[in-house]
């Protein structure tokens, strides 16, 4: 497991090695106009989301 605090970091999302473990932080959000249809669709007001992808790193490839 990784746990990271919240307080002053950035939003983010990850990609994870299934071999090895990297993960490297994606700084990059896809899903800012998915929350905004769940937000309409729900009419819940979302303030956080998870996103990890998984792949190989380079090197396990």
């Amino acid at each position: 497991s990784r746990y990271e605090l919240k307080e002053g970091r950035v939003h983010h999302h990850h990609i994870r090695c299934q071999i090895c473990g990297l993960i490297v932080d994606l700084l990059l959000c896809p899903l800012k106009k998915v929350t905004k249809l769940i937000e309409q669709q729900t009419q819940f007001i979302v303030d956080d989301h998870t996103l990890e992808f998984t792949g190989l790193c380079p090197q396990c490839q």
